[in-house]
């Protein structure tokens, strides 16, 4: 099991590495030419890759999670509104701003409260939408509606480890970091986090769902 994983982590790791060398400017010409399938693109293999990662430390094994090509196309249109939401919230601050309704206006201060508009108010409910259609993916072999599926995956744990855990000390400081950056290096750092999305959200999924995968 431990040369499986080191095995798919050096693929990873040598994928990623060649693609950043070799296809970086490439890369960010496409993403800024067309950039809802620039955006369906990195969510649907960079967050899909997530969900492995997660899938592999539940079961000690590589293991593909059922409705994998599924959730990787949910993935993808998640992708597609997050291009739509980055210059939303980051042209929303700077009109807060212009109105006198936020105090302290510094490029810091610029990106952390757009970090933290976007993660309490879409992050937080991209994230809950996911957790349950995820869910419903994940009990659809056993033919549960989706009514059935809600009543039995468990949201406070959700809510709890989602909303006051993961959102406050990962992506609120993460998403900060992001919107720090020069516009044209967002892409390239939002796609990492893409990993951590899958990630997370795969691990916090199989927690609340008595292993159901």
């Amino acid at each position: 099991m431990k040369k499986n994983f080191l095995f798919f982590f050096l693929m990873v790791l040598i994928v990623g590495i060649t693609l950043f060398l070799f296809s970086r400017d490439a890369f960010l010409h496409f993403a800024s030419e067309y950039r809802y399938i620039g955006g369906f693109m990195k969510f649907f293999v960079l967050a899909s890759l997530g969900d492995l990662l997660s899938s592999y430390l539940k079961h000690k094994n590589f293991v593909w999670p059922s409705y994998f090509l599924v959730k990787g196309i949910i993935w993808g249109f998640i992708g597609i509104l997050i291009v739509v939401m980055f210059p939303l919230y980051v042209n929303g601050v700077e009109a807060l701003f212009r109105e006198g309704l936020l105090p302290f206006e510094t490029r810091f201060t610029e990106a952390l409260y757009t970090s933290i508009l976007m993660n309490i108010t879409f992050g937080a409910m991209m994230m809950l939408a996911h957790f349950t259609s995820d869910g419903y993916l994940s009990y659809k072999k056993e033919h549960l509606s989706l009514k059935e599926t809600m009543q039995k995956l468990d949201y406070p744990q959700f809510m709890h480890r989602t909303f006051f855990r993961v959102i406050p000390l990962f992506w609120i400081p993460a998403h900060t970091i992001t919107f720090l950056l020069p516009t044209e290096f967002r892409v390239l750092f939002a796609a990492t986090l893409g990993i951590a999305l899958g990630f997370i959200l795969g691990m916090t999924k199989r927690m609340s769902t008595n292993g159901n995968d």
